[in-house]
């Protein structure tokens, strides 16, 4: 029952790199471990923005406020990056991205007035939504969809863990020092490392997901 649809498909030409080559792609890394520090790094900072913009003088009601916004802005980021992606046709459009997240989180732990803070968070939860929508863009994009199922799932997986290991490290770092300008400094820091990291990426392999590569190389440039 599951399968039946791929009677009406299987004469469409579809290209895209062997799972096995991951390893030994460079393009694969650098995506891998950005993707691992910038997830730890806004997961970090948004579950702990409360007690941050606490410390700031606000009260529970700018807290709860703040969260509201930051998941408001993550379904408009969704919509925006998507759009963006598909009419610029350049990887380091990933770069601006990140770099907002950073700026948010700078601003959110510094800012003394509601709409600053309220408008940091839109740019740290628009990055967080385009930091998701990139990692299935990229890996479209430089690896084709032949086994875009089994490479999504292996760039997911990097990305998960960071998601789920920076909000440990950033309680650490309070544990430690009693406060979050430590943790702050170091989200900021793993951002910009994250985004010019994806600065470097070369130009996409595929013109269009499916598409035959961009160049008259193979895919097998992606290693």
């Amino acid at each position: 029952f599951f399968f039946q649809a791929e009677d009406g498909i299987r004469d469409v030409a579809v290209t895209g790199v062997q799972t096995c080559a991951l390893p030994i792609s460079w393009i694969f890394w650098v995506v891998g471990v950005s993707f691992l520090i910038s997830g730890g790094a806004i997961a970090g900072f948004y579950l702990n923005v409360a007690p941050i913009v606490g410390d700031n003088g606000f009260g529970k009601d700018v807290a709860a406020l703040c969260l509201m916004v930051l998941a408001a802005s993550q379904i408009a980021g969704r919509f925006i990056c998507g759009y963006m992606l598909d009419k610029v046709q350049n990887p380091k459009l990933a770069f601006l991205w990140l770099a907002f997240g950073a700026l948010g989180i700078w601003i959110i732990a510094n800012a003394s007035d509601l709409p600053t803070v309220i408008g940091a968070c839109v740019l740290l939860g628009m990055s967080y939504a385009a930091e998701q929508q990139l990692t299935a863009y990229f890996m479209s994009r430089y690896f084709g969809v032949k086994n875009l199922g089994s490479i999504f799932g292996a760039i997911s997986a990097v990305y998960l863990f960071g998601l789920s290991s920076g909000p440990l490290v950033v309680g650490g770092f309070f544990d430690r020092f009693h406060n979050y300008d430590m943790a702050v400094m170091t989200c900021e820091a793993l951002l910009l490392v994250a985004a010019l990291m994806l600065f470097a990426l070369p130009a996409y392999i595929y013109k269009r997901p499916g598409a035959e590569p961009a160049s008259a190389a193979q895919p097998a440039k992606a290693a």
